[in-house]
């Protein structure tokens, strides 16, 4: 298995080194961190031959990768160890022409946190969130909504594995 070198990253490093990560960086996508907690990121990209279509519009694919992996890598540092946060589903929905400057704002709120966080004391079982991204344009157009669902997931100590290997070394109960 190839082990991501992000993830030996600093959480104040994380995003930023994302706009060197080959996806970000070939479509031209600049991420900024807004808060260090990495509650609040902001990614732009810019309108260049390279994410040009033939209609002369942004493309499908680089407005998707603007949105791709910040709520899920946000999730993961805020929630902590043993903790699973994966894709699930997306869409994009356009709604007018993307071109020039675009942005997407990812915020996760005291209060979603605080939503999601419940959800694990109440339940051991995986669940669903769903968020909705905007993409706007620099003259404040939303150009296309992202629709992202991630599958959370806690996980919990197995007990029969710890038991199991305790015997296999002579330790008694």
């Amino acid at each position: 298995m190839i082990k991501n070198p992000l993830t030996f990253l600093k959480k104040g490093h994380l995003l930023w080194a994302m706009n060197f990560w080959p996806p970000i960086f070939g479509a031209g996508i600049k991420v900024k961190v807004l808060k260090p907690d990495l509650t609040d990121v902001v990614v732009s990209m810019k309108q260049r031959f390279w994410n040009t279509s033939f209609v002369s519009r942004h493309f499908g694919g680089s407005l998707y990768v603007m949105t791709d992996p910040f709520y899920m890598i946000m999730l993961l540092e805020v929630l902590g160890k043993g903790h699973s946060v994966i894709d699930k589903s997306a869409s994009i929905r356009y709604l007018r022409p993307a071109r020039g400057k675009v942005s997407a704002r990812f915020k996760l709120s005291k209060n979603e946190i605080e939503k999601i966080s419940s959800r694990f004391r109440i339940s051991d079982k995986p669940f669903e969130w769903t968020f909705e991204i905007p993409i706007t344009s620099d003259k404040g157009e939303v150009v296309a909504v992202v629709s992202k669902t991630l599958s959370l997931k806690k996980y919990k100590k197995n007990k029969d594995i710890t038991l199991y290997s305790r015997q296999s070394k002579g330790v008694s109960k």
